[in-house]
């Protein structure tokens, strides 16, 4: 059979290398193809009369447009500002953040600097810290932003989780050092159900946000497209 739609992928490793990932595309009739340094998608459908209403072809348009806007230049999400301060009073008084950090943008949920939109609150630090598996603390995430780190389920899964629980919003941070200049923008799985913004920091900056909290010691987040002063890392103290 000739596939309808082939996508070709940089790397050389499979990008769907957990299961329910491959089950995921499969059953949309997209199949993973290695050919050397090439990764291919291919998209069948044995209905051609109406394939392009079909949830497979749909979704390989989505990922060609993205990949076509990735090769422009252009990821199509803007930049994101963490605004960070001791305390909600100190927000409301118009004093400026303790500091103010650049962000990753995630590819799922509103656009920040698109749609200027800002979201504020407090912060919960998820147990375990890694927000994948049901959460220990899943009674104080209610009206918070979740800090969680990179790492054991996708990007999109994690803020999946806490906006079932009531959050309004997520900070990730990695989990390797070294990558302080390398921001990205955080992967989604073509579900479109999240509705709550999200940011990805550095460790460093990350690890910093957490052991202020683990001492006891309360956070007001400010998740936002515009920054109040430039951005750098500034100790907690």
């Amino acid at each position: 059979m000739t596939p309808v739609c082939v996508l070709l992928l940089p790397g050389t490793a499979s990008p769907c290398n957990l299961q329910k990932h491959i089950a995921f595309l499969r059953s949309m009739h997209i199949y993973i193809q290695k050919v050397g340094g090439e990764i291919r998608l291919l998209y069948y459908n044995n209905k051609e009369s109406d394939y392009e209403q079909s949830d497979g072809y749909k979704y390989m348009q989505k990922l060609q447009a993205k990949q076509h806007a990735m090769k422009d230049g252009d990821d199509n999400r803007g930049q994101v500002y963490v605004q960070v301060f001791q305390s909600k009073l100190e927000n409301m008084d118009g004093s400026p953040p303790f500091f103010t950090v650049k962000a990753g943008p995630a590819a799922f949920g509103p656009d920040l600097d698109e749609d200027f939109l800002l979201t504020e609150a407090h912060v919960v630090h998820t147990e375990p810290q890694h927000g994948c598996t049901k959460l220990e603390n899943a009674h104080a995430v209610r009206g918070k932003i979740v800090l969680m780190q990179r790492g054991s389920c996708m990007f999109v899964e994690k803020v999946r989780l806490v906006q079932q629980l009531g959050a309004v919003g997520a900070v990730i941070y990695n989990q390797r050092d070294g990558d302080t200049d390398k921001f990205f923008t955080m992967s989604g799985d073509g579900t479109d159900d999240v509705s709550i913004p999200s940011a990805f920091v550095t460790l460093e900056v990350g690890v910093q946000l957490r052991d202020y909290l683990l001492q006891g010691r309360p956070l007001f987040v400010s998740l936002s497209g515009l920054k109040w002063e430039e951005p750098g890392t500034s100790p907690i103290t």
